[in-house]
């Protein structure tokens, strides 16, 4: 059986993207929604979230970008220099990630109040995931599994995505990044191998973050191989000032357009493709994930 977890992230990073989810929710077209603890509008999303009588939540953990740690009154050392913020993208965090100025007790601890800040809203945390994928790199993945099992969220999410995706413009850029992700891929997938876990079998998204077209996508629906994909999309509504401030969102709305197709579905259903949320896929039996995939 083909299954697919349509997820939104970013969750709670602004009005005009958790407006997007709201809608992308109401038509049934999105199986799930990560939010940020640490955004500018956590408090929206949620609400939105209860509005909705939608009970439970991914966790979209955040290490990076313009967002201040959720705990307080402590130097931690993934910060900015001299400043309470997060490093401004991967690029900066990983830089201090491989030259070991990040204290991993310290990133624990902040990652775990961002979980705790999720569960105090009284809703279920079903899934984990990351800004900018950064949950994947090996010491914070396993800091990941720890506080899975402590926080009982049943679910990571392994967002290494096949090549055949990118075949279009598929830049050294790309097949840098493709190699690099294929290698932490290999090493997590034994650390949570044993973790009694569930995650992905297939992730689609990584490629085309921002920019998934109805053709990319279309191409994307051809291409399931048996087993749980997880799509990841950023949707939001067109807001040049949001756009000003947030660069990277500006074909967020294109994305919106395509997630409100209410043939969406319809098109997956001729396909033999089943929209399916996090938390069903893990009441699924072991079987129904294959232990090959391709590459």
């Amino acid at each position: 059986m083909k299954y697919l977890i349509i997820n939104a992230d970013d969750f709670g990073k602004s009005i005009a993207i958790n407006s997007a989810i709201k809608k992308c929710f109401t038509l049934g077209t999105i199986t799930g929604a990560s939010i940020m603890p640490v955004a500018h509008y956590f408090d929206d999303a949620v609400s939105i979230t209860k509005e909705l009588g939608i009970k439970e939540i991914g966790a979209h953990l955040t290490l990076s970008g313009n967002f201040a740690p959720v705990t307080k009154g402590k130097e931690l050392t993934v910060l900015r220099d001299n400043k309470k913020m997060f490093p401004y993208g991967y690029q900066e965090f990983l830089t201090r990630y491989l030259f070991k100025k990040i204290g991993k007790a310290r990133i624990h601890e902040e990652l775990s109040s961002q979980l705790q800040r999720i569960k105090e809203t009284g809703l279920k945390i079903t899934h984990i995931d990351s800004h900018e994928h950064i949950h994947i790199l090996p010491a914070i993945f396993d800091v990941i599994i720890n506080l899975a099992k402590t926080f009982n969220v049943p679910y990571i999410r392994i967002p290494f995505e096949s090549g055949v995706i990118a075949r279009e413009n598929f830049t050294l850029k790309n097949f840098s990044r493709y190699c690099a992700l294929r290698g932490i891929f290999l090493f997590s997938r034994e650390n949570i191998k044993y973790s009694n876990l569930k995650h992905n079998s297939f992730f689609w998204g990584h490629f085309h973050s921002g920019n998934i077209t109805e053709n990319v996508f279309n191409y994307m629906i051809s291409n399931l191989n048996e087993g749980c994909h997880e799509l990841a999309i950023h949707p939001a509504l067109f807001n040049p000032e949001f756009i000003k401030q947030e660069p990277w969102h500006k074909n967020s709305h294109k994305e919106l357009k395509l997630f409100e197709n209410p043939y969406l579905k319809n098109n997956l259903l001729s396909k033999n493709i089943k929209l399916i949320s996090h938390s069903e896929y893990v009441l699924l039996p072991d079987n129904s994930t294959p232990k090959k995939r391709n590459s």
